[in-house]
């Protein structure tokens, strides 16, 4: 990291609302000198210990760090629905009419998120062309383009940047197909003697995911 970004600094007298917190994330980001090379970072079965350990304990961008659901600790929107989307729960026509909904700054922190969740869950660049797939995507497409070549978390940001709105309804369907598959393979791997994530274990009301 470059020396002009004082983290210290930048979180002196605390970050009091969303727009605080969204500019320390891009002052942050702006500040890496160079992308990490391959194999650095923490080893996935110790991240995977952290998960269990910070199990419950989840990020909210608005009123409040944790809510209570279902009798239980458990994450907001817009952290809830993005899960609920990737793993079946909504159907994607609700998905997108949730999206469309947003702001501008809105619909481009969700694709941001979006992105943020994809590499959380360990996605890689094989799980392009089943993303694409689900995602209903042609090749031809700029966020299909976009995911198959290069760096897959870079190709996720830049997907996630693309500002026309098309191109934002297209990256929005193949982010949630890209979080699904990866998080389908973590669920395998690390989850199938279950975990104490809060997004697998979530559920939705039948009439109101139909409606």
């Amino acid at each position: 990291m470059v020396d002009a970004f004082d983290v210290a600094q930048a979180l002196r007298g605390g970050i009091p609302d969303r727009a605080r917190a969204w500019a320390f994330v891009r002052d942050f980001a702006a500040a890496w000198a160079e992308p990490l090379a391959d194999g650095a970072g923490t080893p996935a079965e110790e991240l995977a210990r952290a998960e269990e350990m910070l199990a419950g304990v989840c990020l909210y961008g608005r009123e409040s760090l944790c809510i209570e659901r279902n009798g239980g600790v458990g994450m907001a929107d817009p952290y809830v629905i993005l899960n609920e989307l990737a793993q079946g729960l909504r159907p994607m026509p609700q998905g997108i009419e949730w999206f469309e909904g947003l702001s501008t700054e809105e619909r481009s922190n969700t694709l941001r998120l979006l992105s943020h969740f994809c590499i959380q869950a360990r996605a890689t660049a094989e799980d392009a062309p089943e993303s694409i797939r689900r995602a209903g995507l042609r090749a031809t497409h700029t966020p299909a383009v976009l995911i198959a070549r290069g760096r897959i978390d870079q190709q996720l940001g830049k997907i996630a940047a693309l500002t026309p709105h098309d191109e934002r309804l297209k990256s929005f369907r193949l982010l949630i197909a890209v979080l699904a598959i990866a998080d389908e393979r973590r669920r395998e791997h690390f989850c199938s003697d279950g975990c104490g994530h809060a997004w697998h274990h979530l559920s939705v009301d039948i009439s109101e995911a139909s409606a």
